[in-house]
């Protein structure tokens, strides 16, 4: 019997650490536009992330959902795209201006 508590205990265990890795994002990070290496997006852990363009940034939130992406902005602008991350890249699809494809830093 007390096998079976030590063996139910440690399979609790294993499955919330499994659980806990399944938050971790793979869009953390910084990714640079292969168009253009002066546009960056930045997504940090704490859902805070930052647009930038040469000296021009532009600071956001984010959050991801069944594979779209939200960006809210400072200016109350919200975008919804969707992406996918194959590796090192990163794929937004816009609604109607295509793909952008970025690699991480």
């Amino acid at each position: 019997m007390k096998k079976m508590v030590i063996l139910a205990l440690l399979s609790i265990l294993i499955i919330g650490s499994l659980v806990g890795c399944a938050g971790t994002n793979d869009l953390v990070g910084t990714w640079s536009s292969d168009e253009d290496e002066n546009f960056t997006l930045t997504f940090n852990e704490d859902g805070t992330g930052v647009e930038a363009y040469g000296a021009w940034t532009d600071e956001f939130t984010w959050s991801t959902s069944s594979g779209n992406l939200t960006l809210e902005f400072e200016e109350d602008d919200t975008e919804v795209w969707s992406y996918t991350i194959d590796g090192d890249t990163l794929t937004i699809v816009l609604e109607d201006e295509g793909e952008l494809v970025f690699t991480r830093s």
